[in-house]
């Protein structure tokens, strides 16, 4: 069995691309790939599987080697298994930091398959936005500088991500792409994950489901204003009520989290670590690879 492991990052167009593969499972079917996403995991596969690498729980083993098929190709896309987005704030330091062990148990359940991962990279400044905006969905509102440590997340890198990849997995079997380049690259990104010769087939089977907004600035302010009146909880409840009030649109500009001065720092920061993994790991796939500028 080949596990094509697809895991993130958060807010780099995952959910866009496992929306395409459920579209065509058929068609994965009839080529002996099956496909996991998390519409199918999360209700019970992924909290057993975290169980089993937080506690070593054997007790449902069984049912997390019954989602793999005997043979073939099993895509295992959910990039919660990564982390995530609440995780931002209450860990003290690094991007997914669990990441590691959590690949390390998937390579013990499984010591006979041949594991391959799949994972986008997006520049830091929108990376914490849409982090920012994505836990205001899930948790309730919150201000961004009880979110944001500039401190801490100075210290955040893609390469040690990268290189927690690499201690578990060889680096010819990563394959990493850019989340600037999505749109132009995604029958490659397909073609990798599925090893199927028709991606351009796949993407226009596909009807195009709009994917929620991203939460405007003057739906953040709004949110603001009843906090913290309005416990977390309460404000969630409204989030997708006032989106829709106030959507992103000329005169409803989208969320800017940095000023031009911090945005400049971490698109550098970016490139520099992109350079960074390239040189340290020239065996990684990097799906239409990076050029510096």
């Amino acid at each position: 069995m080949i596990i094509k492991v697809y895991i993130g990052a958060h807010k780099t167009a995952t959910t866009h691309i496992q929306s395409i593969l459920e579209y065509n499972q058929d068609a994965l079917s009839s080529n002996n790939i099956k496909l996991s996403t998390p519409k199918k995991l999360r209700p019970s596969w992924l909290k057993i599987f975290m169980d089993y690498c937080h506690n070593n729980n054997l007790d449902n083993i069984k049912q997390l080697k019954d989602e793999a098929p005997k043979d073939g190709i099993w895509i295992l896309s959910d990039e919660n298994i990564s982390g995530t987005p609440y995780e931002f704030m209450i860990i003290n330091k690094g991007i997914y930091p669990h990441i590691k062990n959590r690949l390390k148990c998937l390579k013990k359940l499984f010591p006979d398959a041949k594991i391959e991962l799949f994972f986008a990279l997006r520049s830091y400044d929108t990376f914490y936005r849409s982090i920012y905006l994505e836990i205001i969905r899930n948790q309730g509102y919150i201000p961004f500088q009880e979110f944001y440590n500039k401190e801490k997340f100075n210290q955040n890198s893609w390469k040690n991500v990268i290189t927690m990849f690499t201690d578990v997995i060889p680096e010819e079997n990563i394959n990493l792409w850019l989340y600037e380049d999505t749109k132009k690259i995604i029958p490659k990104i397909l073609n990798s994950i599925t090893t199927l010769n028709n991606p351009e087939e796949l993407i226009s089977n596909y009807p195009v489901i709009n994917t929620r907004p991203s939460l405007s600035k003057k739906a953040l302010e709004v949110l603001s204003s009843f906090y913290p009146i309005f416990t977390q909880e309460e404000s969630k409840k409204i989030v997708e009520e006032i989106n829709q009030k106030y959507p992103i649109s000329k005169k409803y500009p989208k969320f800017i989290a940095f000023d031009n001065i911090q945005t400049k720092e971490f698109q550098k920061k970016y490139l520099i670590d992109i350079e960074a993994i390239n040189n340290c790991y020239p065996k990684i796939n990097f799906i239409k690879e990076y050029r510096n500028g």
